[in-house]
């Protein structure tokens, strides 16, 4: 396993992005591969002095790793909404996650919260979020709202000052006019 490309690529300190889109390919499984030497081209590329290899190695280890933190984040704001934790919402608000993230089917924290009927974490995610979280739909078109009529859950109505925007939430995000301004 002594050809593996990354490893050549550090061999023959070739950079231009060529080793990040071989990691980008291989992932963490190529970035670990050892030679039969028992090192990784990051290794590899040290010891023989190519620091621009190293550095772009580094670079995508670093990008890595802030996107697998960010992506525990906005799953960690989506099953906190969903269990109405309010102390972890709010922790994770003020580490400034991403209110706005939507998962693979297009909910956001706030359509979590509405679909389980919490009311008060519905309440804090519109409190930071508003009309832009509040307008977020689903793959399926539907906004938080929408889900919380369909489910028969009060999560607007029972929060009076919430009552004007659930009033309004459906029929402002699919106006053509509003379209623009999401």
């Amino acid at each position: 396993a002594d050809c593996m490309a990354l490893h050549v690529a550090a061999r023959c300190n070739v950079g231009g992005g060529v080793v990040s889109r071989l990691l980008h390919v291989g992932g963490q499984e190529l970035l670990a591969m050892a030679d039969r030497d028992g090192k990784t081209a990051r290794q590899l590329a040290a010891d023989l002095g190519h620091d621009d290899v190293v550095s772009e190695i580094d670079r995508w280890a670093a990008q890595e790793a802030a996107w697998g933190q960010e992506a525990t984040r906005n799953a960690s704001l989506i099953a906190a909404a969903r269990t109405n934790d309010l102390p972890a919402l709010k922790a994770l608000l003020a580490k400034g996650v991403n209110l706005y993230f939507q998962d693979a089917e297009g909910c956001s924290a706030l359509h979590a919260a509405a679909q389980a009927g919490h009311t008060e974490a519905a309440a804090l995610l519109l409190e930071q979020g508003g009309w832009r979280l509040a307008a977020l739909t689903t793959k399926e078109g539907r906004t938080a709202r929408d889900l919380a009529v369909c489910l028969q859950r009060n999560v607007f109505v029972a929060v009076p000052e919430l009552t004007p925007i659930a009033a309004s939430i459906s029929a402002w995000s699919r106006s053509e006019e509003h379209t623009s301004e999401l």
